[in-house]
């Protein structure tokens, strides 16, 4: 599959829709994907970034020659909405957004809104899409960023990092000059423009003075609490964001906050370690650094489909549950005959509790998602057709037929799953799906680890619409 990617960067616009494009990207191409930026403005630092993971740029001249039905377009700025709106012959359509800024119009496959806290109403704008990610969860990070670290032990001098967009103005470098003029000596500042490796100047940062723009989940990933400001319209809603989350001082708009006033805030704060910390952790609490892999996950589902198993599929599936792989992950290991499965697989059809999908790519088989509901709750599993594994659709699977079994079975209110502790890319597919780690537990002598995931979860902070 080909990610079509249209999205501009450089001044006057910042370079936000480009980091997290460029995140996207990144992952897009770890699961075997290619990816093509069409661009009408592009930094040359940024350029290279996206060359060096081998994506594509090309002009957005070139978008109409892009579209096919082999290709998802995705769409990031609050100008180039009406791009979804006048191109045609895509796969899906996706828009990345903030706060329903973009007016995105209808028709769109999905709607990506990392900065929408998950309490906040749902704009107008999103209620069209076929479905809606919104959330500090689904924060799209670069690779290097995407782990995090704790906080740094007290030293006798603290970094601060100035972070006040990709390409900031005069007048704003004037006045971050005239804060840091006005701290204690023993605070290092650092103006975070031009360095290639920022994942290694936030481990060794205390605290920040920063816009409210993609920086600052940046700053959260890695536990740095800051001094914010608004530069921008947009940025307003992210302040109120941080405020909800408690991971920083919200000061309002560049325009009406001194200098002064910005340098005393920054002092009261680094003199205050509890409060730091405090900031601290509930900033490396708001993002999780798997949001990167949730959209991906989101974006792969758009091309599959699912449909109830059925008699004609007992073939296939016995060759699926015998595979050497699925065997050895499974907590009974042992070989299944043919008169056991048929017995099992019968069963199965005849139970409405116990749904058995078929996910499809283009109407062929890559995988089973099937649920045994017990209640209010359905406990699920997954196995992957052996020649598409390694390529991320584990987590499209989990993805698609979660939302298909919620969709069909309303009484449901969570799913459940168990798998064994060493089958770390089951484990990685239910988290890239927005699962959460439940506990852990032993059957059998063979030890495991549990996710879930709820609708609650599944409306409330992840998905408009369920099916």
């Amino acid at each position: 599959m080909r990610l079509v990617i249209r999205a501009d960067g450089g001044d006057g616009i910042g370079v936000g829709h480009l980091a997290r494009t460029l995140a996207v990207s990144s992952r897009w191409l770890d699961t075997g994907g290619s990816a093509v930026l069409a661009t009408a403005a592009l930094p040359e630092d940024w350029e290279r970034r996206f060359k060096s993971l081998g994506v594509e740029v090309a002009a957005p001249s070139g978008l109409t020659e892009l579209a096919d039905q082999d290709a998802v377009l995705l769409v990031d700025g609050y100008h180039l909405a009406e791009v979804t709106n006048t191109t045609e012959g895509f796969r899906a359509k996706v828009g990345i957004d903030d706060f329903g800024l973009g007016q995105f119009g209808p028709g769109l496959d999905l709607i990506i809104d990392q900065s929408l806290h998950p309490s906040a109403a749902l704009p107008v704008s999103y209620r069209a899409a076929g479905r809606v990610l919104r959330g500090q969860r689904f924060v799209m990070l670069r690779p290097e960023l995407q782990a995090g670290a704790p906080r740094p032990a007290a030293q006798d001098s603290q970094q601060l990092v100035v972070s006040l967009g990709g390409r900031p103005s005069d007048s704003v470098r004037r006045w971050a000059d005239k804060v840091v003029s006005q701290l204690d000596q023993n605070i290092r500042p650092l103006l975070l423009i031009g360095v290639e490796d920022v994942g290694d100047v936030l481990r060794r940062t205390d605290i920040a003075l920063a816009a409210a723009g993609s920086t600052t989940w940046e700053l959260c990933r890695f536990g740095v609490p800051g001094v914010y400001i608004s530069l921008s319209p947009n940025q307003q809603h992210v302040l109120e964001t941080i405020e909800k989350l408690g991971c920083g001082v919200s000061l309002g708009s560049f325009d009406e906050v001194s200098s002064s006033r910005a340098a005393h805030e920054l002092a009261t704060l680094l003199a205050d370690r509890g409060r730091m910390g405090r900031m601290a952790d509930a900033a490396a609490n708001s993002v999780d650094g798997m949001g990167t892999r949730r959209v991906v996950c989101a974006l792969q589902s758009l091309s599959l489909t699912t449909r109830p198993a059925c008699v004609l599929d007992r073939a296939m599936l016995f060759e699926w549950a015998n595979d050497e792989r699925t065997r050895a992950m499974a907590f009974r290991s042992g070989p299944i005959s043919w008169d056991t499965h048929v017995e099992w697989l019968t069963g199965r059809l005849a139970d409405a509790d116990r749904p058995t999908l078929i996910v499809e790519f283009d109407k062929v088989p890559i995988g089973q998602f099937k649920a045994d509901v017990s209640g209010l709750v359905a406990t699920v599993g997954i196995s992957i057709e052996r020649q598409y594994r390694g390529q991320g659709l584990g987590a499209a699977v989990v993805d698609i037929g979660s939302q298909t079994v919620l969709g069909t079975n309303e009484h449901i209110a969570r799913l459940e799953a168990q798998v064994l502790e060493g089958n770390v890319p089951s484990q990685q597919a239910f988290l890239a799906a927005g699962y959460t780690s439940s506990g852990s537990g032993t059957t059998d002598g063979k030890d495991w680890l549990s996710f879930a995931f709820t609708r609650e979860t599944a409306s409330g902070l992840g998905h408009n619409r369920i099916g």
